[in-house]
């Protein structure tokens, strides 16, 4: 990718010109092989799943930014002119391999309580490497995750629930005093309640969540364009789902999302308590789909809208950088030729609508 643009006039006719260059590649893969048994200890129903995974992912690139590639006539513009310092690109490469061992049980006891707890070993090797110099560094990350939850099933259809989960992502790089990142670790607790009504094919669901996540990368005030990281970052909301059959072969989905996703710490104050970038108050959709039944069974079309809150480009909700809501229409068409085989066709923002995207 090769971006020329004007950055600023200098003079009357003339601006002086810049460009941004990008080149080169990413390769990821991942397999993930779980085994999954059933057995019976006493008056508990168990449910045990054991698995193992293993990703690879490596990244190669060159990259520039220059500012001062010639100025150009504005008005009488000769291209073709501009002097390209490649010499001066920033070659880089970055692999990751990472393993995993994870292991979970289901606990079901007198068709009511369901408990659930696991864990998992995440074990990683990553590399970072400057091609222009020769420099560079090679680290281990590992940690062991934790989740569980427990449901109530009453008999009308009124099933509370509360579950606790741990992420660990591994990142590849330094920041500006040449220290590896650490890999960014998440704590998730939500509290819940789902109904599924006697006789009617669907069901609907209420969830309060918190969720904190360290290690976030924040900007490094002593180096320009480099991140350091001190960041911590919330997010805490409710969310409220529903699906359901209404009527034979006609599905109505709605979801609305209400949550703050705030920074709680940072080497910048002014980033503090305010709003994460790029993350909306507000999220909803909804969504009507049609079955055909009779000669048309198998043909499928549904329609719906989609809802994103205003959101701003930067972590201290300046102004003018924010960007405004905005509600798209979706639509698509499919045909089931058989259970494993469907052809659709989507059709996304309709009315042509001019958003930001986030």
């Amino acid at each position: 990718l090769r971006t020329a643009y004007a950055s600023y006039q200098v003079s009357e006719r003339e601006a002086q010109r810049g460009m941004v260059y990008r080149d080169g590649f990413a390769q990821n893969w991942a397999t993930d092989n779980r085994m999954v048994g059933e057995w019976q200890w006493g008056d508990v129903e168990n449910t045990l799943l054991l698995g193992i995974d293993y990703r690879r992912a490596n990244s190669q690139s060159r990259d520039g930014d220059f500012y001062g590639i010639g100025a150009i006539d504005m008005f009488n513009p000769v291209y073709g002119n501009a002097v390209l310092p490649l010499n001066d690109l920033y070659s880089h490469r970055t692999g990751r391999h990472q393993i995993g061992y994870y292991v979970q049980n289901q606990f079901r006891y007198d068709d009511r309580w369901i408990a659930l707890i696991g864990g998992r070993y995440d074990k990683a090797k990553s590399r970072d490497q400057n091609l222009t110099d020769g420099k560079g560094s090679r680290k281990d990350d590992d940690k062991f995750t934790k989740t569980a939850g427990l449901m109530y099933l009453f008999d009308n259809g009124v099933s509370p629930y509360i579950s606790y989960s741990e992420s660990f992502m591994p990142l590849v790089g330094n920041d500006g005093k040449g220290n590896p990142y650490k890999p960014t670790v998440g704590k998730q607790t939500e509290v819940g309640m789902k109904y599924t009504p006697h006789g009617f094919n669907g069901y609907a669901t209420v969830a309060l969540y918190n969720l904190v996540q360290d290690n976030v990368s924040t900007t490094d005030p002593d180096h320009s364009g480099i991140s350091m990281q001190t960041g911590q970052v919330r997010s805490r909301g409710i969310e409220l789902e529903m699906s359901g059959e209404v009527a034979r072969g006609l599905t109505v989905l709605a979801n609305y999302n209400y949550g703050k996703v705030e920074t709680t710490k940072s080497l910048d104050q002014a980033e503090v308590g305010k709003r994460f970038v790029e993350q909306p108050l507000q999220q909803a959709s909804g969504w009507v789909n049609y079955a055909f039944q009779g000669t048309l069974s198998g043909l499928s079309v549904g329609t719906g809208v989609r809802y994103v809150g205003s959101s701003f480009g930067d972590s201290k909700e300046s102004p003018n950088l924010k960007s405004p809501a905005y509600t798209l229409w979706d639509a698509m068409v499919a045909y089931d030729f058989t259970k494993n085989l469907r052809l659709q066709d989507n059709a996304t923002n309709l009315s042509n609508r001019e958003y930001v995207s986030v």
